[in-house]
């Protein structure tokens, strides 16, 4: 299995070469929280609707979500994230199993990938 684990970072155009080099990617596990205010975290954090952007430049074949909920570092309430993720991923028609949003704590387990 392929994961890409993007850690602690903001949206940047890399994404789309990290795909290029690394292609066929099982999952990319992105953070969607810490954002707000854009002003001053963007440097360091992605929102949701950035983590959407950054999944579909790797071109993996899931996203988990996470960095979210878990402390209150910034300013948007802790639940947003979430909320903005799933309304994101469905704009998109990208599937829960797709577009998967990973509870604090949560054990995620993916099918076999089939390499």
């Amino acid at each position: 299995m392929r994961i890409y684990h993007a850690g602690d970072t903001a949206s940047f155009a890399g994404f789309r070469e990290i795909g290029q080099r690394f292609s066929d990617l099982d999952a990319a596990l992105l953070p969607i929280g810490a954002y707000d205010p854009a002003w001053f975290m963007s440097k360091q954090h992605m929102n949701p609707h950035e983590a959407l952007q950054a999944f579909a430049d790797l071109g993996a074949r899931r996203v988990i979500a996470m960095h979210w909920g878990t402390f209150k570092l910034t300013d948007e309430p802790l639940d947003e994230p979430p909320v903005l993720f799933r309304q994101g991923a469905q704009a998109r028609g990208w599937p829960e199993d797709v577009a998967r949003l990973a509870a604090v704590g949560e054990t995620v387990v993916l099918p076999p990938s089939g390499h």
